[in-house]
């Protein structure tokens, strides 16, 4: 298929979505994006074939067909949007794409380093710390600034080609487990986990995340930091869940962050849950 034909099923398809063909059962047992369906189930394999016929249903309704030789059914496991996911372990990143990493020679420009933090960024939430991690790297990539390999990039270079060899396998995010969000901050990135306790007890990651500090948040205090860390993701994650109120007194940089999402600090709002179920303090990554 052509670049030309591409785009124009990838148009087609995203109409459709729009249109509702598969809307009612979207994050509910379907995950959908461009060309790509995925159908879940936490039940009987009874139930699981109930919930493919209905989608098949609406997409011969919409005139589509499907390429069985494209397709799979009732697997335990099965790559999707360059994700392993295995259902009863969570997901991890492709073979794959760890093993291109790890062949990846050190740049030797800074056009090189940018394809490499590309490749990389794609799997930044399985990454601990990752801005902090590629921080000497980025340096490389700015404007009018000669590039130079040095010992500080090459130990960059190497700590985040075997931060994915030890990347943990993380939990796909349930709405509703207890989730926890743990924040931590350097002197220029902000960064954390979020968590939530599995069926044995243990507390698993679900997503890393990271980002850089602008030089005014360099200059927060930790506290603030940290918080400015939470803020970051309750604000951009669609998985995000706290599952205990926290109530703690108003700072200024707080008062400013208020202002900038006034308008939009209904639709941002999270709300607070927790199952009451109580677990151990026991964390498995």
């Amino acid at each position: 298929m052509s670049r030309d034909e591409l785009l124009v099923l990838r148009k087609t398809l995203n109409e459709l979505l729009d249109k509702g063909f598969i809307r009612d059962f979207l994050d509910d047992f379907v995950s959908a994006y461009v060309d790509d369906i995925l159908i879940f189930t936490d039940g009987s394999r009874r139930e699981h074939r109930e919930k493919v016929d209905k989608v098949l249903e609406k997409l011969d309704a919409a005139g589509l067909q499907l390429d069985l030789k494209k397709c799979e059914f009732e697997v335990q496991s099965t790559k999707y949007l360059g994700y392993i996911i295995e259902a009863g372990k969570g997901i991890y990143m492709d073979p794959e794409k760890i093993k291109a990493i790890q062949e990846w020679k050190a740049p030797t420009t800074a056009k090189g380093v940018l394809g490499f933090l590309g490749f990389a960024n794609f799997y930044r939430r399985f990454i601990k710390g990752f801005s902090n991690l590629v921080a000497p790297l980025v340096s490389l990539t700015r404007k009018n600034v000669p590039f130079q390999w040095n010992q500080e990039t090459e130990l960059a270079f190497r700590k985040l080609k075997k931060a994915f060899i030890t990347a943990p396998v993380l939990m796909q995010f349930d709405p509703e487990r207890e989730t926890i969000l743990a924040t931590d901050s350097s002197g220029y990135c902000t960064g954390g986990v979020l968590q939530q306790f599995d069926d044995d007890g243990f507390l698993r990651p679900v997503a890393f995340f990271s980002k850089k500090n602008l030089p005014a948040e360099c200059n927060y205090p930790i506290y603030d930091k940290e918080l400015l860390a939470a803020h970051r993701k309750t604000q951009k994650s669609k998985e995000t869940r706290i599952t205990e109120t926290c109530y703690y007194q108003k700072k200024p940089w707080q008062s400013n962050l208020d202002r900038h999402d006034q308008d939009n600090s209904d639709k941002n709002h999270l709300p607070l849950r927790n199952n009451g179920k109580r677990h151990s303090n026991k964390t498995k990554y």
